[in-house]
């Protein structure tokens, strides 16, 4: 009896602090609201890069995360005609808000201007869930077992709550390995042009010729990273090659 509850205790104390260390970092609530709605009133006026400048203040530490102001400053960009950029940043906004309607209208609207660009590629669950939200449903699934697996010991014998608990982490344990993989394989990051246009190299040497210009807000997929390289695949030829860093940006 003693050994279930303390059990079950700990597993409510492990949920509790790893639903909460998403949020240890913080804004001052003051500071935030002034910046962000001084953000809006420069954007209201037409001042678009004041309203940069105050919506990238909000976002100086890297720890703190606020949707709101990466659609913000994606806005602010799109209207000054930078459209890489503010694809860049929808892209950031979409990771934390994938079912805002805004959002995916913003991103669309951009995509559909360049016929070569790469589309955005839908996951079920993925797509639908932020991480947060996804690792929340995984703590409430473990905290959940384990309520059954205590449970379980208290009213039947020690044998069907050994297998019980055997039967039902086998279970969590093969599908998180099978979703994790899956999504490994399958799940690429992206990376968006976001100078007026970038070279796309066979190899990674500013002499040699390119075989392909990529204009600005292509958005590609990403093979892999090299120093100041990224290893992408053109939308256009389905071939790989390299193009600079500083002109394009992975979300």
């Amino acid at each position: 009896m003693k050994k279930a509850l303390l059990f079950l205790l700990i597993a409510l104390i492990t949920t509790c602090v790893c639903a909460t260390a998403s949020n240890s970092q913080k804004l001052d609530h003051t500071a935030y609201t002034e910046l962000f709605n001084s953000g809006n009133e420069n954007y209201n006026k037409g001042d678009f890069e004041n309203a940069i400048i105050d919506y990238t203040k909000i976002i100086i530490d890297p720890n703190f995360i606020s949707p709101n102001t990466f659609f913000n400053i994606g806005r602010a960009n799109q209207q000054l005609g930078k459209k890489g950029y503010a694809l860049y940043w929808y892209l950031k906004a979409r990771k934390y808000m994938p079912r805002d309607k805004d959002v995916n209208d913003a991103i669309n609207s951009i995509l559909s201007e360049n016929e070569n660009s790469s589309k955005i590629q839908f996951y079920p669950i993925i797509d639908f869930f932020t991480l947060n939200e996804l690792a929340a449903i995984i703590l409430f699934f473990f905290f959940l077992t384990s309520s059954v697996a205590v449970f379980s010991k208290l009213s039947r014998s020690k044998k069907d709550f050994f297998w019980i608990y055997v039967i039902s982490w086998t279970v969590i344990t093969l599908t998180s390995i099978i979703f994790i993989t899956n999504n490994a394989k399958t799940i690429k990051p992206s990376a968006v042009i976001v100078n007026p246009s970038a070279e796309l190299r066979i190899t990674q040497n500013l002499k040699q010729e390119p075989f392909e210009i990529l204009s600005e807000g292509t958005l590609l997929t990403v093979i892999s990273q090299n120093d100041n390289w990224i290893k992408v695949r053109s939308p256009k030829s389905n071939q790989e090659g390299w193009v600079m860093s500083n002109s394009a940006l992975i979300p």
